[in-house]
């Protein structure tokens, strides 16, 4: 049974929870928006750069992955403000975290790069294959 649709911008990639928000990537806009998970309603969109796709709560902030800028952002969970933006690998799509760790899909670039979530530093770049686009972990 359908409850609800939230209209957003359009081309949406990639949705995170962070235990009472959906967060929704907007591909198309360079934006993320914050959607209130008890109503549906959207309560605010924030600029994040080029081409957002995967997006991730790792129990703090959010990060999302710009593909079009070869970054990702690690954002407010509260105000949608950027608190950091890092350099990865080319064309970064898929985002997992290890508890500690953020791990980057780089799709062009054909590897995974390791950033430590509590400060963004990078720990180590890795080949991964063709095309690496999602990456997910398993504890």
């Amino acid at each position: 049974e359908l409850l609800r649709v939230t209209t957003l911008p359009a081309g949406h990639w990639g949705m995170a929870f962070d235990g009472q928000f959906v967060w929704v990537s907007n591909t198309n806009s360079g934006s993320v928006s914050k959607i209130a998970a008890s109503d549906g309603s959207v309560i605010g969109t924030y600029p994040v750069g080029t081409q957002p796709n995967g997006i991730i709560f790792d129990g703090t902030a959010l990060w999302v992955a710009n593909g079009g800028d070869d970054t990702v952002k690690k954002l407010n969970r509260t105000t949608g403000a950027v608190m950091g933006t890092y350099a990865v690998g080319d064309s970064p799509m898929g985002l997992a975290f290890d508890g500690a760790n953020l791990w980057v899909a780089n799709s062009a670039g054909g590897t995974v790069t390791k950033l430590r979530a509590y400060d963004g530093a990078l720990l180590a770049t890795c080949p991964a294959g063709t095309s690496p686009m999602f990456i997910a972990f398993d504890g």
